[in-house]
């Protein structure tokens, strides 16, 4: 029998950015307002127009080209442009004609069961359709909107998209929002159409800081911290940091002594004091600032003074770099049938690079309800007694074990053993 790799087809391509976009989007619908208050509350406002329960569900987004747009759209559809003053842009949304008609009907008295998906909305229908959009406009506009800095503003109506199409050109990367939308036991669907200059230039998706946003968001973060409660997420305790370079870390060896280089702890004969930095992760986007403390039983533990944000590091993802990311890739794959070293040239190059080694004087983990709940003087023991050994850690890997020492009054560590393989 023969037996051949599987090559997927019919895979859906994206490019980085399209990626970093949705991810953009997906991240800020937590903080939107399609929340469940926000439901509930547009439930009250348009039930007792409508007489029947309405709810709206996300349910996926996709990335479209303006034609390929119009190829997914009914030939007769309900179509609103909106406004957003002061921006320049405007973004469309589709509500599905079928329940459109039937919000209508049962607004002028009518049980809404007749619908025809070929007949657009009459003048006075459309204008009853208006009525309903602005009620639900208004509560987006006090939920969201004036947090955000825009107006929602309605523009036009049509009931196709090439009556209404904005001056977008072919090649304008639309993001679309899919919604399910359920008017008591009809269901239905509702579409908003973002521009991607709309998303990029408008900074409409940067994560909220204060406000209602953000009590939408840190409510949601905390009943997904829930979900996790049993979780316990490591919390690294550093002494210190040192450079070194590959050759240093190559001749590295039992018994060696390195100066820590970057400390904030003190010496005083055989006591050591200070602060230490406690992260989770990577420990990119922050740390707890904590003082280094002997506790009753003579352990170490670390007490919180406070909490230091850090900027997160970007990443430009615009098509120059991803055009130079491919023709690196095709370097890489040209070159790993063969690999030679070429020492002779590049050794003093390779001297010029260093990887940082972090002294880890303890690890502990938290729950992540936990680490929602850190604030200043919170203790930490640690479970180590002065003088116990400390762990050398590079690029997140465990390489050894080793000592803390005074260095003419500058704190160091004395290597113990090494393990050159290295563990996580």
């Amino acid at each position: 029998m023969d037996v051949h790799q599987y090559q997927p087809t019919g895979l859906l391509k994206f490019n980085k950015q399209d990626v970093a976009l949705v991810n953009e989007l997906l991240r800020f619908m937590p903080a939107s307002p399609f929340s469940k208050d926000f439901r509930k509350t547009l439930n009250e406002k348009l039930s007792p127009f409508l007489q029947a329960d309405f709810d709206v569900w996300l349910e996926n987004i996709e990335i479209l080209k303006p034609h390929q747009l119009k190829a997914k759209m009914p030939p007769c559809t309900a179509l609103v442009e909106v406004g957003l003053p002061p921006k320049s842009n405007t973004l469309l949304l589709e509500l599905d004609l079928a329940l459109a008609q039937q919000a209508v009907d049962r607004i002028l008295g009518g049980q809404g069961l007749e619908t025809d998906p070929d007949r657009p909305l009459s003048d006075i229908e459309e204008g009853i359709f208006t009525f309903i959009l602005l009620k639900a406009f208004d509560l987006c506009q006090n939920s969201f909107a004036d947090e955000m800095g825009i107006q929602l503003q309605l523009l036009d109506q049509s009931h196709n998209l090439d009556s209404l199409l904005p001056e977008w050109s072919d090649e304008e990367q639309l993001y679309v929002i899919g919604f399910r939308v359920f008017m008591d036991i009809k269901v239905g669907y509702m579409r908003i159409i973002l521009p991607e200059r709309l998303l990029k230039d408008t900074g409409l998706l940067a994560p909220p800081t204060q406000g209602p946003a953000w009590e939408r968001l840190k409510t949601k973060l905390l009943d997904t911290f829930k979900m996790l409660d049993d979780t316990l997420f490591p919390m690294q305790v550093e002494a210190g940091r040192s450079e070194l370079s590959l050759s240093d870390l190559k001749e590295l060896d039992n018994e060696d002594i390195i100066l820590l280089e970057s400390t904030n702890l003190q010496v005083s004969g055989e006591e050591i004091s200070g602060e230490v930095r406690c992260t989770f992760g990577s420990g990119v986007r922050g740390y707890l600032r904590s003082d280094l403390q002997i506790s009753d039983e003579g352990q170490f533990q670390v007490m919180v003074q406070d909490i230091i944000p850090i900027s997160p590091p970007t990443h430009d993802t615009d098509d120059g770099d991803d055009e130079s990311m491919e023709e690196q890739d095709e370097h890489n794959e040209s070159g790993s049938e063969e690999v030679e070293e070429n020492l002779d040239e590049t050794k003093h190059l390779l001297e010029d690079v260093t990887v940082p080694m972090v002294v880890e004087m303890g690890r502990l983990g938290l729950t992540a309800m936990e680490i929602a709940q850190l604030r200043a003087g919170a203790i930490f023991e640690l479970g180590r007694e002065p003088g116990a050994g400390v762990q050398l850690v590079v690029d997140g890997k465990h390489i050894g074990e080793g000592e803390l020492v005074d260095i003419e009054g500058q704190l160091g560590v004395r290597v113990l053993s090494l393990h050159r393989g290295g563990s996580n």
